[in-house]
């Protein structure tokens, strides 16, 4: 049986020394093609300025959800230079530097000549997905890290609309990249009863849907960016839903000591 609670969460804001919520993550890439999930705002600094100390990327492409692409999409999409699903950053080429900031809620496809760990400062914001009915679907899920108990894709998935026949459908493929060129062996396909689900990954889903799905419990806040501390008023109200097939045992709010 589904649980389908939802609190509200009063948010004092009388702490006019507090500061918005940053922190910094870290992207472990390989050599060759790598995706990525940006949970946070990046956008403050400049592409080029990011991956200033990182010379073994040279390419940085971010995916574009397109809610007017009609065609179904079976396999995933590459990235192509002028194409409105995808925005480019290449090192050294200037004409080709269209990607200016690393918004949130976004994934990417990250070019390395050498393995490199990528550490990203990011303002915290609320999750968001768009799924598309085209079936071209890449993102990510705001999850635990693998070693903190990350669930399986498809205990994770379990709580989506209509999983059984969307997302978790036998016909339905998932797939991520390990590195290397583009082909046949990168991206590979996942089996989601295995593939424990990691927060930093982005997945491709062939899967004709829509939905605004990010995870068992969703929240909904004032905006879209969030809960901005430091500003002085009265309160906020939070909302948050449990959307999964048991009960939340805890929920704990506390602002980033990053």
């Amino acid at each position: 049986m589904r649980h389908p609670f939802s609190v509200l969460l009063a948010v004092l804001l009388t702490t006019a020394g507090a500061k918005a919520q940053w922190l910094t993550r870290t992207y472990p890439l390989v050599t060759g093609w790598n995706g990525i999930w940006l949970a946070g705002d990046a956008s403050h600094t400049p592409v080029a300025d990011l991956m200033a100390a990182y010379p073994a990327i040279t390419e940085v492409w971010r995916w574009n959800p397109n809610p007017d692409q009609i065609e179904f999409s079976q396999t995933p999409s590459s990235p192509t230079t002028g194409s409105e699903e995808w925005t480019v950053w290449k090192r050294g080429v200037p004409e080709e530097q269209q990607l200016t900031g690393m918004l949130p809620n976004s994934s990417y496809l990250i070019r390395c000549t050498a393995p490199v760990t990528l550490s990203l400062k990011q303002m915290a914001v609320p999750p968001s997905a768009a799924w598309l009915i085209s079936g071209a679907n890449f993102l990510g899920f705001p999850a635990a890290a693998p070693n903190t108990g990350a669930p399986t894709l498809s205990n994770y998935l379990s709580s989506f609309p209509s999983a059984s026949s969307t997302v978790l459908a036998p016909a339905t493929k998932i797939y991520k990249y390990i590195g290397g060129e583009l082909g046949t062996s990168n991206p590979i396909q996942v089996a989601p009863g295995s593939e424990i689900l990691s927060a930093d990954r982005a997945y491709w889903f062939n899967v004709a849907t829509v939905s605004d799905f990010t995870g068992p419990v969703e929240y909904e806040f004032p905006s879209s960016a969030g809960i901005a501390f430091g500003r002085t008023g009265a309160t906020l109200s939070v909302g948050v839903m449990n959307r999964s097939t048991g009960p939340v045992k805890s929920l704990t709010v506390a602002t980033l000591n990053q």
